[in-house]
């Protein structure tokens, strides 16, 4: 394997790639420990564990791409002989691997969402129409791209076969418009799960910030789609290839950590002006009605711990499902149980405005 010092977008690509990789892999391992600790580890965390490993791998390759040549003008006498081969090489297989690793992450956001509202209609199948397009997108891309070329090693290789480039270029910007979409709905939704939610200013900046990361994913992919052109001009690919490269990278790692920055709000409480807003929060988890030793203890499996123990069907309050709500309970006593205090058994259902605070527990926040 030949090798060329990175330059220009290809030195860009490879410290953007290195800079992703150690700031997502952190997020995505202290994520696993959290949920493992508090025994709430859930499909979006496995999803969203192939997601990061999928990207690693996919970097490795991008790492060789920038080596060899990526970023380049073809016409630089700096590139040795049949490197450019090498380099187209190594770009067809991580246009083709970067397809599917979009669809783990992208289901993983909608899967802690589901958990989160999914009990409401009409969030329930907005989430399963993305991860329905996401899913498609990236399969379907992915065939077509490896498609355009008869055989695949005809991308690379002319001699060894054709290349359709409008089907390779269709096929980007295919997957571009429906991550677009894809984005800025999981950039939308929440803000309208969490509307009723009066919040303290504080709060909000730190909920803005949270959605703000969704929308400057779907930024990247529209600044990205002027420089899909480049695919079909054979002459400058290599020069060309990449900027594409430069911010499908900023696309993926903010992906991943805006992805998994809602199963890190235990680690807030490390945080000085967040630290006091979380004890308050604390009081909202039992509800006590009536007077006297009269008292109510409500779960999070939507009851109170009578009804769960009474009817076998009702929720398990330390369930999967309860992933999101429990995350920070687990310091501050049991997972949504008590002790009654009187012999006399109160069957509470939730409100919705109980709804609402779990839903804006699980983005670190908490009604004023």
């Amino acid at each position: 394997m030949q090798t060329v010092q990175p330059r220009g977008d290809g030195m860009a690509t490879f410290v953007l790639t290195i800079i992703m990789l150690v700031v997502c892999l952190p997020t995505v391992a202290a994520r696993f420990i959290i949920r493992l600790k508090a025994d709430t580890l859930g499909i979006d965390d496995w999803l969203m564990g192939l997601g990061m490993v999928m990207t690693t791998a996919w970097s490795g390759v991008l790492v060789s791409y920038c080596f060899s040549g990526g970023g380049y003008d073809p016409t630089d006498p700096r590139l040795p002989d049949g490197i450019i081969s090498q380099a187209l090489k190594f770009y067809f297989i991580c246009q083709s691997v970067y397809c599917p690793t979009t669809v783990p992450i992208k289901v993983s956001i909608c899967a802690a969402l589901l958990r989160i509202g999914g009990t409401v209609p009409v969030y329930r199948w907005s989430l399963i129409a993305i991860m329905v397009v996401a899913a498609v997108s990236g399969i379907g891309t992915m065939i077509g791209i490896v498609a355009s070329c008869s055989p695949p090693s005809a991308f690379w290789d002319p001699s060894t076969g054709v290349c359709n480039a409008f089907v390779n270029t269709f096929a980007a910007y295919f997957i571009s418009a429906c991550s677009i979409l894809t984005d800025f709905a999981l950039a939308i939704l929440p803000a309208f799960m969490l509307w009723k939610i009066q919040l303290r200013r504080s709060i909000k900046v730190s909920v803005a910030i949270i959605l703000g990361f969704a929308a400057f994913a779907s930024s990247a992919t529209i600044v990205r789609l002027r420089y899909l052109l480049a695919l079909l001009d054979s002459q400058n690919f290599l020069l060309g290839s990449g900027k594409i490269a430069v911010w499908t990278v900023i696309e993926l790692g903010i992906g991943i950590f805006a992805g998994s920055l809602p199963a890190l709000r235990p680690l807030l409480r490390f945080v000085p002006f967040l630290s006091r807003h979380q004890s308050e929060d604390a009081s909202h988890k039992y509800k006590r009605s009536g007077s006297g030793n009269d008292v109510k203890l409500v779960t999070f499996g939507g009851g109170t711990y009578a009804e769960a123990v009474h009817n076998p069907r009702a929720k398990n309050v330390a369930g999967d499902g309860d992933s999101q709500e429990l995350i920070l309970d687990q310091q501050e006593g049991p997972r949504g149980i008590g002790i009654r205090k009187d012999v006399s058994v109160h069957v509470e259902r939730r409100s919705s405005r109980d709804d609402d605070i779990e839903r804006a527990r699980y983005y670190g926040i908490a009604s004023a």
